[in-house]
């Protein structure tokens, strides 16, 4: 199983959710129970709308409805006038591709739900500053929830950023990608390389490691003219594409090692996890 593609299906979201019938449940949480970089996904996704409730959450003392009339007046937006959920039209069967795209609309819709919720505060500051209603400490703690709101949005919007950057370099058409699969002593593993043609700049895409002790990493290895050249070290739960060392040209082979926690000089074949030749560069 392709476990990016069944990330992108949205069904982990779902759970969450609660959007799920039982027998859908049961089959989800043995699929997580299976595979742990599910577990770790999930893990990801709780507390992403753990932090969007937290950023959202209404106070009792004032109703939304005020909130909103004293933003907006008579003229309340709605679902169909301008607070629509932007979509992403999916052209690409690619697995990758699709992951990144799920995970960018979820951060978006994040974003602006984050942004909504420092605007709410920002409003209610300053309607308690007008009609001086409340003590001087009352203001002071919506000012500094107003500052809470707006560092979970700059949270938010890092992270979306972060997977925008990373939908370029594999939508990029310099960019060459270079399966990685699995060995004898991994079969299962999978990673991509994206090595882009123009800048030489060398991309990791993990797609299925294994977990590793704390005092592990793993290190990828560029083999020019037979011999092993260190490309940079990285964790096994490593988010989105990590950026590796350069190479122009002249690697005959990519492959991955477990290695001590800050790398070897040279490479513990024995532990191989994936390997891939590119193809010529341009």
């Amino acid at each position: 199983m392709n476990i990016k593609d069944y990330i992108a299906s949205g069904i982990l979201e779902a759970l969450v959710l609660g959007d799920l019938t039982a027998s859908e449940e049961q089959e989800v949480r043995a699929m997580i129970d299976q595979y742990p970089e599910l577990k770790v996904e999930l893990s990801n996704i709780e507390q992403d709308f753990e932090h969007l409730a937290q950023a959202t959450a209404s106070k009792p003392t004032i109703s939304f409805d005020d909130i909103l009339g004293g933003i907006y007046k008579d003229n309340i937006p709605t679902a169909s006038s301008g607070l629509d959920q932007p979509k992403l039209e999916e052209k690409t069967d690619d697995f990758d591709k699709k992951y990144y795209i799920s995970r960018i609309s979820r951060y978006r819709t994040m974003a602006m739900a984050a942004s909504f919720a420092a605007l709410v505060a920002s409003a209610l500051a300053l309607n308690y500053y007008n009609s001086a209603q409340e003590s001087k400490g009352a203001l002071a703690a919506l000012e500094s929830e107003r500052q809470e709101y707006a560092q979970n949005y700059d949270m938010v919007k890092q992270r979306l950023n972060g997977l925008e950057s990373d939908l370029e370099v594999i939508d990029n058409p310099s960019s060459q990608r270079i399966i990685l699969g699995g060995t004898e002593s991994a079969p299962d593993a999978l990673a991509y390389a994206y090595w882009d043609n123009s800048s030489d700049d060398l991309y990791l895409s993990i797609q299925n490691l294994k977990e590793l002790a704390d005092n592990q990493q793993y290190q990828l290895w560029a083999i020019i003219d037979g011999k092993p050249v260190d490309a940079g070290v990285f964790d096994w739960n490593a988010d989105g594409l990590v950026k590796m060392k350069t190479f122009s040209q002249g690697v005959e082979l990519f492959a991955v090692t477990i290695e001590p926690r800050g790398g070897s000089e040279g490479p513990s074949l024995e532990t191989m996890q994936v390997a891939g030749a590119p193809g010529s560069k341009s």
